[in-house]
């Protein structure tokens, strides 16, 4: 007589020391979330991944203080795979296991729950594409810039510029470029939104140094420290 098949589920875990590495938020509490974190450090440090019905709220390195709403949640690997806080599988899923049942690419993330409407485990999935710094749900648009100069002053430069031989701009560029060490040779920038998607890849690899660098090219300097010390506590 065949074994009696075994549905996965999850069960009660002992809590993990420290602050949960990521929130699962509904849409009422994402609502709340820009009034409660606008103005405090987490602000800098904090990022939302938007999705269907939930958004997930998530700092590089693990959240740094505890909000009154949200689902605190655990990331087990492998790369960005999430499970709810004090909540373990049953029967147990090795890495291999784990990897197979909840596939994360480094463009997606997966947040394993309980279902609130049934004793199964529910699996809800992020595209980091969506990966944005919190304060954007506050930023306001800038006032016009004024450009360009008046018809006095252009004249006066266009007769200026004709009495002036101004040196060629392209080869001293290119001076500079042989004199500069190419790792501190200008390069081309990529978009901050790509280059944060990068580090959070290389952070569910626990490549802390490398998602460092990532997060300092997209501005995020905060972050970037964080990663940093992290860095130099695996080490």
């Amino acid at each position: 007589m065949p074994a009696p098949e075994i549905h996965l589920r999850l069960t009660s875990s002992p809590p993990l020391p420290g602050f949960p590495d990521a929130l699962l938020l509904d849409e009422k509490e994402c609502g709340w979330l820009k009034e409660i974190i606008m103005g405090r450090p987490e602000a800098e440090t904090t990022y939302l991944i938007p999705g269907q019905n939930h958004s997930l709220l998530i700092a590089p390195g693990g959240l740094t203080s505890t909000m009154p709403f949200g689902l605190p949640l655990r990331c087990i690997g492998p790369n960005g795979l999430y499970l709810q806080e004090c909540r373990a599988f049953y029967p147990p899923l090795p890495e291999n296991a784990r990897k197979q049942a909840f596939p994360c690419t480094a463009d997606t993330i997966q947040v394993v729950i309980d279902s609130p409407k049934t004793s199964k485990l529910s699996a809800i999935q992020f595209q980091t594409k969506h990966l944005m710094p919190v304060w954007q749900l506050w930023m306001v648009k800038g006032p016009e810039v004024i450009k360009g100069v008046s018809e006095g002053v252009a004249k006066t430069l266009k007769e200026l510029s004709t009495k002036i031989q101004l040196p060629e701009s392209k080869p001293l560029k290119k001076q500079l470029a042989r004199m500069l060490p190419k790792s501190l040779a200008p390069t081309q920038k990529a978009n901050p939104e790509t280059l944060r998607q990068e580090a959070l890849s290389l952070i569910h690899k626990k490549q802390f140094a490398e998602a460092a660098r990532y997060m300092e090219q997209a501005g995020d300097m905060l972050t970037a420290a964080r990663l940093y010390e992290q860095a130099a506590e695996e080490h």
